[in-house]
């Protein structure tokens, strides 16, 4: 660790005492743009000069800035030499200007590899982002997005510095939550603090898919109570993609069927529409049920007799009572008291 230290500290210090200054220190240059830099020196020299292949600048002693200047770039591994024959010294010093040149793509694009259509909930697909024609490679990050929310990323190593067509995959498992969805990706080129900022982009168009998942019963009635000789309504509706179609049954017979919702009505129910109800969606190869238990409510009727009883009763007590309050009697003299008798029905 120590000797690493050193060992930069060393370099440092010998940057820092050369006499070959560049400005700007590094370049980033589209391909087929313009580019310039200058380098200078403080130090007295018999000549300084720029070696490139393209632009080149030939030894000049009588300045101490010498700048390398071309209206297009058109070398994707151009190495820029500035060299400065130093009095007192022996060998000249020199400097070579980092240059990065890019291309940004011609196009992005997005789609789901060996498919097309709808996906279904639970299966694993492959995206795939093709970018066209970009350089440098190793400078390309591939942005995923679901919607507006950045996913992941993906880097490349290739040191290749020509424009190339690259490939990047993302693995995704939708879910029904993903129904309509729009995944992208972004093409960006990290060239670095010299760049242009923001750093250059490219967006894909979204690619928008329809997610097919199995039907969900979202009815929550398990039983149910019904008065005898009144009317009950049993409910029953799911979600799911495709429209799932929904059926009621009793004892294994189909009442009634309809699209993603059905009502079924049971009019003046009596012992016989007691039983279990089975409810069943279905979508595609999928299908779930729920059952229904309905059972008569015996308590109005038992009410119900329970008061006409009742009033038979009065009714009787009441016919008894003023019956006898009607009765007819005799009335006997004996000495001197009167008596009354009940008159016997003939």
């Amino acid at each position: 660790m120590l000797h690493l230290t050193s060992l930069l500290l060393i370099i440092l210090i010998n940057v820092g005492n050369c006499p070959v200054v560049l400005q700007p220190p590094a370049v980033v240059v589209e391909y087929g743009t313009s580019v310039s830099a200058n380098c200078s020196t403080s130090k007295p020299h018999f000549g300084m000069a720029w070696e490139v292949p393209q632009g080149a600048v030939d030894l000049r002693e009588d300045v101490q800035l010498i700048t390398w200047n071309l209206s297009r770039l058109e070398d994707w591994d151009i190495k820029p030499l500035c060299y400065i024959n130093i009095k007192n010294q022996t060998k000249p010093d020199k400097r070579h200007l980092p240059v990065i040149v890019y291309k940004t793509p011609d196009s992005v694009s997005i789609s789901i590899v060996g498919h097309t259509g709808p996906v279904t909930e639970g299966t694993q697909y492959e995206l795939q982002c093709d970018v066209q024609n970009v350089a440098p490679v190793h400078r390309l990050t591939v942005k995923w997005y679901k919607g507006q929310t950045l996913l992941t990323d993906t880097f490349f190593n290739d040191p290749t510095k020509t424009p190339v067509n690259q490939s990047a995959t993302l693995q995704i498992s939708p879910s029904r939550a993903d129904d309509a969805a729009d995944y992208w990706c972004e093409a960006e080129l990290r060239l670095g603090p010299a760049a242009p900022q923001p750093p250059p982009t490219m967006k894909s168009d979204p690619l928008n898919i329809t997610v097919y998942y199995a039907p969900q019963i979202v009815s929550r009635m398990n039983s149910v109570l019904v008065p005898i000789f009144s009317d009950v309504s049993l409910n029953c509706s799911a979600e799911g993609n495709p429209e799932p179609t929904v059926m009621w049954s009793f004892k294994n017979q189909t009442i009634i069927t309809g699209r993603r919702q059905s009502t079924l009505t049971i009019s003046r129910a009596t012992s016989a529409n007691a039983g279990i109800y089975t409810c069943t969606a279905t979508s595609l190869s999928w299908s779930q049920t729920r059952e229904v238990k309905v059972e008569e409510d015996y308590r109005f009727l038992l009410i119900s007799v329970f008061i006409i009883v009742f009033i038979i009763i009065f009714l009787i007590i009441l016919v008894a009572y003023k019956k006898k309050r009607t009765r007819k009697y005799d009335i006997t003299r004996n000495n001197n008291c009167m008596a009354m008798k009940p008159l016997k029905n003939n």
